[in-house]
């Protein structure tokens, strides 16, 4: 193949933004969810947001291990959140198991809501969230 031709694919592929990774700051996140001091199985969600608490850009999403631990996805190739004030939604799912310790019936809903607000800097960060009633 001729090298002018590899040229203009490579110029071609990073005009369109064929480049890996997103280009957006990330701040690696992870950490453990607790729930009455026991690790919880549940679904995080952190939004980046302005200092009104509007979204301004592309969320970040996990779930826990069984043991309560998580590591936020920005994309599928890609780990971490946007640097920046994030409103955080930490969702207690319901696992029969873990239902069961706090004599509550199992059920298919979320146990618990919580939404807080974190900064993610660069690097790496760790939150832990321990959570009740």
């Amino acid at each position: 193949m001729d090298a002018r031709w590899i040229a203009l694919g490579l110029f071609a592929c990073g005009v369109a933004g064929c480049q890996p990774g997103s280009g957006v700051p990330l701040g690696r996140v992870t950490g453990q969810v607790y729930f009455y001091g026991l690790p919880a199985q549940a679904e995080l969600l952190f939004q980046p947001v302005n200092d009104a608490d509007v979204p301004t850009g592309r969320p970040s999403t996990a779930f826990t291990s069984s043991n309560g631990r998580y590591d936020l996805n920005f994309t599928e190739a890609e780990r971490g959140a946007q640097v920046g004030r994030h409103v955080v939604t930490v969702k207690i799912t319901a696992d029969p198991d873990f239902a069961a310790s706090l004599d509550r019936e199992p059920t298919i809903e979320a146990i618990r809501v919580t939404r807080l607000v974190r900064q993610v800097q660069p690097g790496r960060n760790t939150f832990d969230f321990a959570l009740s009633f």
